[in-house]
């Protein structure tokens, strides 16, 4: 693998550490989804309108020193997997 000045624009640089990588990934994104249910077998489809990743990094120690700090300065309240609306799963029983 090249050295890190010779990689040019061709890298990542993390967020936290500032170190140059390629190799793996982490990032912070943001997006709007729209949820569309549908009665079984069909499963769930989430519609992405708009997506953009926040901020990179080049492990997930970074990740964890930096989550909280990148979060606030966009604005962006964590969000954690719960249960289905009960509108939506009232309108998938309705038809």
């Amino acid at each position: 693998m090249p050295k890190e000045d010779s990689w040019g624009d061709e890298c990542f640089y993390c967020d936290e550490c500032g170190n140059a990588f390629r190799t793996p990934l982490f990032c912070i994104s943001k997006s709007v989804e729209q949820m569309h249910f549908y009665e079984a077998p069909r499963l769930p489809e989430a519609e992405v309108f708009e997506s953009e990743s926040i901020a990179n990094f080049c492990s997930s120690a970074c990740v964890g020193k930096a989550r909280n700090r990148v979060l606030s300065e966009s604005a962006i309240t964590a969000t954690y997997p719960g249960p289905v609306q009960s509108k939506a799963v009232h309108d998938v029983q309705s038809r």
